[in-house]
């Protein structure tokens, strides 16, 4: 009863964890030159 659904959220998970960690890579890199740029 419980595999199909797995199966059929499986994709949709992955491709919500790949967005969630592209947002962070995104943010730590802005964060990054945001400080970098407060240095200068």
């Amino acid at each position: 009863m419980y595999v199909i659904p797995t199966i059929l959220f499986l994709p949709s998970l992955i491709n919500l964890s790949r967005h969630k960690l592209i947002i962070l890579r995104d943010h730590l890199i802005y964060m990054l030159g945001f400080k970098g740029n407060k240095n200068k």
